[in-house]
């Protein structure tokens, strides 16, 4: 009784987790590597996989907030606006570093650094 159990809620998992990776456009690597695969995964996958992968996490865990520093700098700008809608339809708050604008739409306020010297402003985004 336990193994079946135990195997329902893996299969859940499994589930959930496919989902997860389709969403972040990485179900591909699942396909081809398989769910037990272990490599050297900075050598295989490009730096754009990495940050999806670390989106993924994200989603994963599910986080009120998410604290994101140059998370999509490496993927393309369809595929970064898709990751930080998911994040919204998700309910996750992002707090975002970047120097990308076409991040502006998805944050209600940004945060100007003026200079070395602390100063700093506080906007909100229309």
């Amino acid at each position: 009784m336990y193994d079946c159990e135990k195997s329902e809620a893996t299969r859940l998992l499994d589930v959930h987790l496919k989902t997860i990776l389709d969403g972040v456009r990485l179900v591909y690597l699942l396909e081809r590597e398989g769910w037990d695969a272990t490599a050297n995964w900075e050598d295989v996958l490009s730096l754009g996989e990495q940050q999806r992968l670390g989106m993924a996490r994200l989603f994963f865990h599910h986080p009120k907030y998410g604290v994101l520093d140059e998370c999509t700098n490496a993927t393309s700008v369809d595929v970064e606006e898709h990751l930080y809608k998911l994040a919204n339809e998700m309910g996750i708050t992002v707090i975002t570093s970047s120097q990308r604008p076409a991040l502006l739409p998805f944050h209600s306020m940004e945060l100007k650094l003026i200079d070395g010297e602390g100063k700093w402003e506080l906007c909100e985004i229309n």
